[in-house]
């Protein structure tokens, strides 16, 4: 297994964690009354989680990425828009997470933190699809 192999699986464990993180609390606002700590339990975990799988994208496999597409002669600017466009939705996703980061905000606002984390939830999964169908599968080696 190459090394560009084993980044790109564990970037997609580390989706699908991310996703579960998530469903968990879609599950938990299905309630009623909803469990606000025990979303904030999750969130904050997911945050944590968040926090390291953008790093591992960007020292890992983005800037390796960059670096290859470069030597190859290849155009990046629509990879770096790529990256560049999921910095704007991290800021989204942490500016959430902030705003409800206390049990006491989400249970004085239900129906706009439910909207909101519908939002983030579509945002997010619509991201995953685009790097695991698109830049990761363009990008995984044939041994894979």
């Amino acid at each position: 297994m190459s090394d560009k192999t084993s980044v790109i699986s564990m970037m997609v464990k580390q989706h699908h964690n991310l996703q579960e993180q998530l469903g968990s609390i879609a599950d938990i606002l299905k309630n009623d009354p909803i469990d606000t700590e025990n979303i904030i339990q999750l969130q904050v975990l997911f945050k944590k989680d968040l926090n390291e799988h953008i790093a591992a994208e960007s020292k890992l496999f983005y800037s390796e990425l960059l670096k290859e597409m470069k030597q190859r002669g290849q155009d990046i600017t629509k990879t770096k828009q790529f990256v560049d466009e999921m910095g704007v939705l991290a800021e989204k996703v942490y500016a959430f997470l902030d705003k409800y980061e206390e049990a006491a905000n989400i249970s004085q606002s239900p129906d706009d933190f439910k909207k909101e984390f519908s939002q983030i939830l579509r945002a997010l999964n619509l991201r995953i699809e685009s790097e695991e169908v698109g830049v990761f599968a363009y990008w995984m080696p044939a041994d894979f």
